[in-house]
């Protein structure tokens, strides 16, 4: 996807080059579109003052809000969560 992103050409012009399917092109770059949204998530570690509990997990969001995680959590619920509040429903 690299090559065909640096190639100036569009899928289809870069597939006939290739000999690849274009079809095959579109799939794998929607793929990797979808992946890039829901599977990274930047996280640094920084000092903080505030006290931490033993088995907590402290997550703080890119807007600045912060949550607070219990060992053992369901990461199915947490990524929902997460969403919700980085991107939340206009009013």
């Amino acid at each position: 996807m690299a090559e065909l992103e640096g190639s100036g050409l569009s899928a289809d012009e870069f597939a006939a080059r290739t000999g690849l399917d274009p079809k095959r092109l579109y799939r794998w770059r929607r793929r990797l579109r979808e992946a890039e949204r829901s599977l990274f998530v930047e996280v640094t570690a920084k000092p903080t003052s505030a006290p931490v509990r033993a088995g907590v997990f402290v997550v703080e969001l890119g807007n600045g809000r912060t949550v607070r995680v219990p060992v053992g959590f369901d990461a199915a619920e947490l990524r929902r969560l997460v969403e919700a509040l980085e991107d939340p429903p206009a009013c």
